[in-house]
């Protein structure tokens, strides 16, 4: 029969599937889906990356309000002990809110009334966590802005990892939830670790060195590693910290392939939201170019390969283009299969 279908195997290569908050929040939660495409746990083994959940539009997701949380939060919160208080119960209420969210997109697809209780207890511990931990950078003699940002921006991709693990639990599939926001070294006040190029070879090295002590179990992980001095968005990477973080993996576990899940079919040449007429990136064009939706995935490989590998001459990054036939290296040496992008859930490249 060959290796079984419900966790990882020892020896088989290994795959980082990437999902993108709209491919999350339109597919990945349907277990129908996820049930269908078990069976690449036959022929890999798969690390998973989220980032945080959307349903209709980024402008509309998880990542967009809680930075707009963040900043009413930052703004209410000037003033005495009073004001203070007010601003994190109105925080904490607003929190609650995106995890109720994430409970009902999660609800049809978990069968098990145990699992259901589960997961709702993991989302509230976690979103009050976050919480208390905002409540003690309020009493720190300096208040950190970027740090406060980076916990509440960091949420959103914890509450998709946890949500996905519940659901590949509840369907017999061994999977660990890995918070990555921790992964990251304190950094220098005065230099960002996200912006020094000598810290690429080591953060893919500690990705993957999480990733794999996972064992059997497919490792499901925070597309957001930091947090950093000044904030993650602030940074260089900004908003595309979830593909850099996936090619980062992809590197530090010498991944054969890193599939970039969308709810487009691959990069465009502008967002088909805004752009009817935008069209796919034909193939051989040159990747690392920001394109429309998920076009920094190129950029974010194009750093992984020119900073965690030590410089070009391995044929070019590998991103930005739909899997089809031949491959890139990245950085490793390996043969690392174009990226496709594909609507729906993971799992079936073969």
């Amino acid at each position: 029969m060959g290796p079984s279908n419900n966790h990882n195997h020892p020896g088989l290569d290994w795959v980082v599937q990437k999902f993108g908050g709209t491919s999350i929040g339109k597919y990945a939660f349907q277990a129908n889906r996820v049930a269908k495409r078990r069976d690449s746990l036959r022929r890999n083994r798969v690390a998973v990356v989220c980032s945080a959940r959307s349903t209709t539009s980024k402008a509309a997701g998880t990542t967009t309000r809680l930075i707009e949380i963040f900043n009413v939060f930052d703004a209410a919160r000037v003033g005495n002990g009073r004001q203070q208080a007010d601003a994190v119960g109105a925080l904490q209420s607003s929190l609650q809110i995106i995890v109720e969210e994430h409970l009902v997109g999660a609800a049809p697809s978990l069968v098990n009334k145990a699992s259901r209780d589960i997961l709702a207890a993991r989302l509230s511990l976690e979103a009050q966590n976050t919480v208390s931990a905002v409540t003690e950078a309020l009493k720190a003699p300096k208040y950190d802005h970027g740090w406060v940002q980076d916990l509440l921006v960091s949420l959103g991709e914890k509450l998709s990892c946890l949500t996905m693990v519940a659901i590949l639990q509840d369907l017999g599939v061994e999977a660990e939830y890995v918070d990555l926001s921790s992964i990251l070294p304190p950094s220098s006040p005065s230099t960002p670790v996200h912006d020094d190029a000598n810290c690429y070879t080591s953060l893919s090295a500690a990705i993957g060195a999480r990733l794999s002590s996972c064992g059997p179990r497919v490792p499901v992980a925070t597309g957001f590693f930091g947090p950093s001095s000044g904030g993650m968005l602030a940074s260089t990477v900004g908003r595309g910290y979830t593909d850099l973080c996936a090619a980062l993996a992809a590197v530090g576990l010498a991944a054969v392939e890193l599939q970039v899940w969308k709810e487009v079919d691959g990069i465009l040449t502008a967002d088909p939201s805004r752009v009817p007429g935008a069209r796919l990136v034909p193939r051989g064009a040159r990747p690392g170019r920001p394109a429309g939706r998920g076009g920094t995935y190129g950029d974010g490989a194009a750093r992984v390969q020119r900073e965690a590998a030590g410089g070009a001459g391995h044929g070019g990054p590998a991103g930005g283009r739909r899997k089809q036939g031949g491959g890139q290296r990245l950085g490793h040496g390996r043969r690392v299969s174009q990226v496709r992008r594909r609507r729906g859930v993971p799992g079936d490249h073969g």
